[in-house]
């Protein structure tokens, strides 16, 4: 069978140079669709245009750049196709020697490129004309020196579209409107392959013809593409610039970044769920527009790319060795250009002069900070606020432009760390999981680039359909396809076969991760817990224990016998990954922190050692805060937090190394000291008679005093520091005993009104205790969440310049106040916790079914909020706790003040609800949308603060009216 002449094809794009990022587009999408399946061997295309790569026009002196153009390359008119994009120019005009038909002059040459075109069409019904408007909103500014220019550059824009209609406003010329790059790229890119299509099957049926006739015909020959080499799924690598012909779905975003920054931000935070793609969007999908010039002048940047702690804990090491790598200069010790960097951010400006003295006046420097997170999981607790101080000072600069990535479970770090929550006030691009679309496009358009295909066709709906929309889905997709690649049959195709082979989408990674480790030997599976020790940090955040990675050097990692042979195999699985750290030296990660979730052994490791992992975590800052220069003794565990630290490090099977070694000696003989300080005080209480007063303190009914002094003296040796706030206050609940109501209704006293406020479907509920609890007599306050903060590093929430101390906390999400709950559980011993919902209001209502505990009336001046009168009614803020009345059970502000975070996910009602005072976490979906809060704060009205109210919000919702209270087991 003889194959049919490929179809010869002709192209040609014109427009002026404000739209150079669709130009770009348009090259490479022309590019593309020589990869299409349907088009491949069928087609060849040429494209027409000046700025093509390898396409520079002769300029001879004695010529126009039009009649330049027109000389070397095939006019418009010559050509198949003819592409013309405006938005706010029309371009420069041409010699009055270019009259149009009409005698006008012609406005620019892409008008004349235009206007060839078309009457050539109408002639002869080639070439076919596509006619592209931009209509994002142009942003102008008066103090412009080309102010003029640029309304005059608009103005005969509008009047060129204006003459597309006639003069009743029917359609003279049709053309496609756009707001973006990206939409006309998908816009763009199916008009031409059903113009291609159409003019192809004209193609081939005149071959036929001509068959049948046996007349000769024409040939075309077509180049070979070249294929994408090895696999176009990266798997859990994240994409590189070197990867932008493979980097598909990810268009609007890419736009949304260059949009900011062609409005002239200096500062961009991309923020996003671990595993969304955020590295791999600035490295393959943002730098590259950039280098095809998507914002004028662009394509003269450089870029410089980093993580904080990729050689170490020392991110100003990193920052050197990225610059030292990029001049590919003689350099001197890396410590020695960082040490001088950390003193003197002048060093900065010195290296950036220094890089872009050879570059054009507009050049600048991209510094891409990747994974911003290891700023609070690897770098050092001293070197955060340098750094971040360091990011500032570089994007103050007029010639830099700061990119960085950073998880949104971190996110609450960062805005914690000044001056980092200055810049990402207005510098945050958030990062949602991508479409069907988009991933229908990564899927589909790599495949094509490296001559894949699927069988059956309809494989990648199937993929799809398995990875879902979970956040966490798009990395198992892309370990899922690298799979598959794996598996390829000879012909290049990608079957379903093979993809059931391994599992799919949701098995890929863990079933990977499993067969290595089953082949290993039992003593190289027996280091499991050796090895991950030193790659997996945990955070006590949101409910749960949040993993990340964490980079270590391969001789730590490999210690314990059979642990080379681990790390060994899991680095050919493509599970963890080999680099380089400061001096050379062997590093090594985990890949994606996919596996973290998905390799059930492991995810069963990091829950049972997690509690382990925090408080190695929290024992590394505290001694590099502690130690100084000189030592701050007033960082010093007390012995029940250091001898909990020791027993973490035992069942880890690693013991402390500097400085947390000397951290712990210097806590054992602080306790030692106090000890020995106690027994000499008891010998001189009993000399000297005082042990009599405070017996006398005693029998004269100030028990609360001397049960203060013992609380204090207990807490300063055993558990918290003296110097902090102490465990907040509790209420212990006894339902059924000492008079507790060993039963309760949750919602309105009333079923009339339950009715007339939320209808039928939300039903009374009855809920019986099955054991005892406490709860906080108060909310807590700023004192006791400060303390946190300084303790663990944690964001510092506002104050709405209001006040601290014995205020209630605000602007706290419902994972920050997790956390402080698994915090204070693991510094003190006991098992804090947010309350259940039922448990909220059992101990609001304290014995009662009225609207309010203590009635049906709102009354006056009975809590603090909008309506609720009184002098903090006037004050629009928060109240100090304790300010109001306590209800019977002795809680205060149970009503008012702050909304209070409880643990249960939003449920529209009680359908289903528990009925044993547990917390309501199922939703249906396998997560929470909202969580739930009550209690109503100053900010509203009465309504809001019965008992029965309740709302919902996100659970990393922040605002000043929100805050929680605690509760515990007993």
């Amino acid at each position: 069978m003889v194959e049919s002449p490929p179809l010869g094809l002709k192209v040609f794009l014109a427009s002026p140079g404000d739209v150079g990022d669709e130009r770009a587009l348009a090259l490479k999408a022309l590019e593309s669709l020589g990869y299409d399946a349907r088009l491949r061997g069928r087609v060849a295309i040429e494209t027409i245009a000046w700025d093509k790569p390898g396409g520079d026009t002769p300029m001879l002196a004695t010529m126009t750049p039009q009649e330049a153009i027109s000389l070397q390359r095939p006019k418009p008119s010559e050509c198949d196709i003819v592409v013309v994009i405006f938005w706010s120019r029309l371009g420069t005009p041409l010699p009055e020697t270019y009259i149009r038909p009409n005698g006008e002059r012609y406005r620019s040459g892409t008008e004349w490129e235009y206007l060839d075109a078309c009457a050539a069409s109408q002639q002869t019904g080639r070439p076919k004309v596509l006619l592209y408007r931009r209509t994002e909103r142009l942003g102008l500014d008066p103090e412009d020196p080309d102010f003029t220019a640029k309304v005059d550059q608009w103005k005969r824009v509008k009047r060129f579209f204006a003459e597309c209609r006639n003069p009743d406003g029917s359609i003279r010329a049709g053309y496609n409107e756009y707001d973006s790059p990206d939409s006309f790229r998908k816009k763009f890119t199916g008009h031409l392959r059903e113009i291609i299509q159409s003019l192809l099957a004209d193609h081939e049926a005149q071959l036929g013809r001509d068959a049948t006739a046996g007349a000769a015909t024409a040939t075309s020959t077509i180049t070979a593409l070249p294929l994408w080499k090895g696999s176009p799924f990266p798997g859990l690598r994240a994409f590189t610039a070197n990867d932008a012909p493979i980097f598909f779905g990810r268009g609007r975003e890419t736009d949304g970044l260059v949009a900011r920054l062609a409005e002239g931000a200096r500062f961009i935070a991309v923020v996003g769920v671990s595993g969304s793609g955020k590295s791999s969007l600035v490295a393959a999908g943002l730098l590259p527009r950039l280098n095809d010039n998507a914002i004028p002048g662009s394509r003269d940047w450089l870029s410089v790319r980093l993580t904080p702690g990729e050689l170490g804990d020392n991110p100003f090491i990193a920052l050197a060795s990225a610059f030292v790598s990029t001049f590919e200069t003689h350099h001197r010790v890396l410590r020695d250009e960082a040490e001088g960097l950390q003193a003197d951010h002048g060093v900065l400006d010195g290296w950036i002069e220094q890089m872009l003295e050879d570059r054009p006046g507009w050049s600048e420097l991209v510094l891409f900070i990747d994974q911003l997170e290891e700023l609070f999981t690897v770098v050092r607790p001293d070197h955060r606020a340098p750094f971040a101080e360091l990011l500032v000072h570089a994007a103050a600069s007029s010639r830099v432009r700061v990119l960085a990535t950073l998880r949104a479970d971190f996110y609450h770090h960062c805005v914690g760390q000044r001056p980092l929550d200055e810049l990402l006030r207005t510098g945050t691009y958030p990062l949602a999981s991508p479409g069907v679309g988009a991933l229908y496009e990564m899927i589909a358009r790599p495949a094509e680039r490296a001559g894949l295909s699927f069988e059956p066709q309809e494989l990648p709906s199937r993929i799809l359909d398995d990875t879902g929309d979970d956040p966490g889905a798009l990395p198992l997709m892309a370990f899922a396809l690298s799979e598959l690649y794996e598996r390829h049959t000879d012909d290049r195709r990608l079957t379903a076969d093979a993809y059931d082979g391994f599992g799919g989408v949701q098995g890929a990674i863990g079933r990977r991760a499993e067969g290595t480790f089953e082949r290993l030997d039992a003593r190289a599976q027996a280091a499991l817990g050796a090895v991950f020790r030193e790659l997996v940090e945990v955070d006590p955040t949101g409910g749960g224990w949040v993993a990340t990675r964490r980079r270590a050097a391969f001789s730590e990692a490999t210690k314990a016998p059979g642990a080379k042979d681990l790390v060994d195999a899991f680095e050919r699985a493509r599970l963890l990954h080999p680099g380089e750290g400061e001096n050379g030296t062997r590093t090594v990660e985990v890949a994606h922190e996919a596996l973290l979730r998905n390799w059930q052994r492991l995810a069963v490791w990091i829950e049972e050692t997690g509690a382990d992992l925090a408080v190695r975590r929290q024992l590394d800052r505290a001694a590099d805060e502690w130690k100084g220069p000189p030592p701050r003794t007033d960082r010093l565990w007390p012995r029940r937090r250091w001898k909990q630290a020791e027993a973490a490090l035992g069942r880890l099977g690693k013991g402390a190394e500097e400085p947390a070694k000397s951290f712990l000696a210097a806590c054992r003989g602080r306790t030692r000291f106090h000890v020995g300080t106690l027994l000499l005080g008891l010998v001189v209480v009993a000399l000297g008679g005082l042990f009599m007063g405070f017996t006398n303190t005693v029998a004269n009914g100030n028990i609360k005093l001397a049960t203060s002094i013992v609380k204090e003296r207990t807490l300063y040796t055993f558990g918290l520091s003296a110097l902090s706030p102490g465990e907040p206050e509790m209420v212990a609940m006894h339902p059924g005993e000492n008079g507790f109501p060993t039963s309760f209704w949750m919602g309105s006293g009333d079923d009339d009104k339950d009715k007339e406020r939320f209808g039928d479907e939300f039903p009374r509920h009855e809920v019986r205790f099955a054991k005892p609890f406490a709860v906080g007599r108060y909310e807590i306050t700023f004192d006791q969440y400060d303390y946190f903060v300084q303790q663990t590093g944690a964001r510092r929430p506002d104050d709405g310049e209001w006040g601290r101390g014995k205020r209630p906390v605000m602007n706290i999400s419902w994972e920050e106040a997790t956390a402080y709950a698994r915090w204070l559980s693991l510094a003190t011993g006991k098992s804090y916790r947010l309350p259940t919902e039922a448990e909220w209001e059992y101990a609001a209502r304290a014995g009662t079914q009225t609207e309010y505990w203590w009635g049906d009336d709102p009354g006056e001046n009975r809590a603090n909020c909008h309506g609720c009168g009184g002098a903090w009614d006037d004050r629009g803020q928060t109240a100090p706790v304790g300010s109001f009345e306590a209800n019977r059970f002795g809680l205060h502000d149970t009503a008012g003040n702050v909304f209070e975070w409880t643990e249960d996910c939003w449920h529209g009602n009680y359908t289903g609800a528990p009925d044993d005072g547990t917390a309501w976490l199922e939703t249906g979906k396998g997560q929470c949308g909202l969580r739930v809060m009550r209690g109503g704060s100053w900010n509203y009205g009465p309504g809001n603060l019965r008992s029965g109210s309740r709302t919902g919000r996100e659970a990393a919702f922040r605002f000043p009216d929100i805050g929680f209270r605690l509760a515990r087991d007993l």
